[in-house]
């Protein structure tokens, strides 16, 4: 009688925190000198509080598709083939540690294929040398951050091309409430590991919020970014060009708005600078609302100017004017 395979599994780490990743290796071996082992299938188990991470599964090394995964996560199933006679296969994978994990996880794998004469062959092991995972004394706190933006390329996705979108409101559930910065940004700090509704606060902005976005579900397991992408107004896009003088490069981007345009103006310098002075000039015909079109002083890092004006007419793009010393 031709013995059954075995399997033996092992984990990176002895001590992990919420929010970890750990990576398992599972190796299987058909004992067998004669039979291949014909689908095959490894089925693991992850008790509660681990969540397999999509795309780490490697076979040998290489990258195979990732498991199908049954119920809530309970079951991970690979179809591995065949392993043939006398033959060794190496699976690895990751999990993350999730906030329902306990202060032990112990996981357990199961090889199945089909051997000699069709018989069915089943190995089965638990997570060897470090049998268990302990959790180790931590705060179960994590920052969420993220950036509000005009979508100006409507694909989703922040890029230098988008607007950011500055004293814009975030709500997190609880009451929590924070704006964004003049590069759109806001941050939560210390917010309880788990899943959190967050919401965009559509009075706060001047853009078009679409509701499938202005409300979000997010789970947070250490440093989570949730973003909010805005339509610019009217249905249509923004203009942007850059320019460059010497060492100092201004980027500029003119967006419809309620009641008119509003411009932001990035300057960056290729080094710091003891003297910069930017002054940008209204269309003919246009009246200033807000903002200011000018400014003159040391310019040590980007900056940013925004101003919003009144035109009837199309909105052309102007260049401004840079003087600079060094």
């Amino acid at each position: 009688m031709e013995p059954p395979p075995t399997i033996s599994k092992a984990v990176n780490a002895a001590e992990v925190a919420i929010g970890d990743r750990v990576t398992y290796t599972v190796t299987m071996r058909n004992e067998s000198r004669t039979a291949d082992l014909v689908d095959a299938v490894l089925t693991d188990t992850p008790s509660k509080g681990l969540e397999y991470i999509a795309g780490t599964s490697r076979l040998d090394g290489q990258p195979i598709a990732d498991p199908q995964v049954t119920g809530t996560g309970t079951e991970l199933r690979w179809n591995l083939g065949v392993i043939p006679a006398q033959a060794e296969r190496k699976l690895t994978y990751d999990m993350r540690v999730t906030p329902e994990a306990g202060t032990e996880i112990i996981n357990l794998a199961r090889l199945q294929g089909k051997g000699a004469a069709g018989q069915t062959d089943i190995a089965s092991a638990a997570t060897e040398n470090v049998r268990s995972v302990r959790l180790l004394n931590f705060a179960p706190y994590a920052d969420l951050l993220g950036t509000v933006y005009v979508d100006l390329d409507g694909d989703k996705q922040l890029s230098e091309d988008d607007l950011p979108v500055s004293g814009a409101r975030v709500v997190l559930a609880g009451g929590r409430l924070v704006q964004t910065d003049v590069r759109g940004r806001y941050h939560f700090g210390n917010v309880p590991l788990g899943t959190h509704a967050l919401r965009l606060d559509s009075a706060s902005v001047s853009y078009p919020v679409d509701q499938s976005v202005a409300t979000q579900t997010v789970r947070v397991l250490g440093l989570t970014t949730v973003d909010f992408p805005l339509e610019p107004n009217q249905g249509r896009l923004g203009r942007a060009a850059e320019y460059g003088f010497g060492p100092v490069t201004v980027r500029k981007t003119v967006l419809p708005v309620a009641g008119g345009y509003q411009v932001r103006l990035t300057l960056t310098p290729a080094a710091a600078l003891s003297q910069v002075t930017v002054r940008d000039l209204l269309p003919q015909g246009a009246e200033q609302l807000s903002g200011q079109l000018e400014r003159s002083g040391p310019l040590n890092e980007p900056e940013t100017l925004e101003y919003t004006y009144r035109l009837s007419a199309p909105a052309p793009l102007v260049a401004p004017t840079v003087e600079w010393k060094e």
